[in-house]
């Protein structure tokens, strides 16, 4: 978008903070939102529209109903879409089930199961538009967010399990003196590893906070003057040299994108 725009060219947002989403169904609304729009043009509105789920929902309405028959084959032409989301991803298994089956189960099991969650709340007094109740469904639905990750940074499915798996056990010194080694650190102390972290993250939460409240990150960057456009600039062009290529073993390479 950036080089797009040094060309006067605007393109689309294709992220809109997703992990401020209250459910998985809104955070793939706000996840690659370009990619999402043209399989719902061309893939699942084309399948919705297809003569073997027009029959399915045609047979089933005798027996089942109105909401079933548009209910089922709507959910037959999303599984169909994660599917190949998946496959998208990746052809093997890890990817085909944690971005894929894996979010249609998150977002059938989450549809089928709001009115009993619903009447949970009621029963528990919650107000669902306070801070609070927001907060948690951002967490818990970025924590659903992180499983599906696991699978889709892991070689294999298995490996995958097995790291979910290892999250319940207590790891022993020698795997903590391990993982806090200064070359498993990108070549920096864990402090100071730490610390980089940390800011970043509070750097990146503050940004998201101010774009989800309607914010323009760029006005209030280099609205305010020539010194204060300066100052961003130049913290841009350090944390390029300190967050690039950074500590021993360092290659490009590595990077996850770059497998697909």
């Amino acid at each position: 978008m950036g080089i797009g725009q040094l060309f006067g060219i605007t393109l689309p947002e294709n992220f809109e903070q997703p992990f401020f989403s209250r459910n998985i169904s809104e955070l793939w609304r706000r996840w690659h939102i370009t990619l999402g729009l043209w399989l719902k043009d061309y893939v699942f509105y084309p399948v919705l529209k297809s003569r073997m789920l027009k029959a399915l929902g045609r047979g089933l309405r005798p027996r089942f109903g109105k909401d079933a028959s548009r209910r089922i084959p709507t959910y037959v032409g999303m599984l169909i879409l994660w599917s190949l989301i998946g496959l998208w991803h990746g052809a093997s298994f890890n990817f085909i089930f944690g971005t894929g089956l894996l979010q249609f189960l998150y977002i059938f099991t989450g549809e089928l199961f709001e009115p009993l969650f619903a009447k949970v709340r009621q029963l528990l007094h919650v107000n669902a538009e306070s801070l609070g109740w927001r907060v948690f469904q951002s967490l818990r639905t970025t924590a659903l967010m992180l499983v599906a990750w696991t699978f889709f940074n892991s070689k294999t499915f298995m490996d995958a399990v097995n790291m979910l798996g290892r999250l319940f056990a207590l790891p022993s010194p020698s795997q903590v003196s391990a993982v806090f080694s200064s070359e498993s650190l990108s070549g920096v102390n864990a402090g100071a590893f730490l610390a980089l972290v940390a800011i970043a993250a509070l750097l990146l939460f503050a940004i998201d906070l101010l774009r989800e409240r309607g914010k323009s990150v760029f006005s209030l960057a280099f609205g305010h003057g020539p010194a204060l456009g300066t100052l961003v600039i130049g913290a841009m062009l350090l944390c390029i040299v300190v967050f690039g290529a950074y500590g021993g073993g360092y290659d490009a390479s590595n990077f996850i994108y770059f497998e697909f």
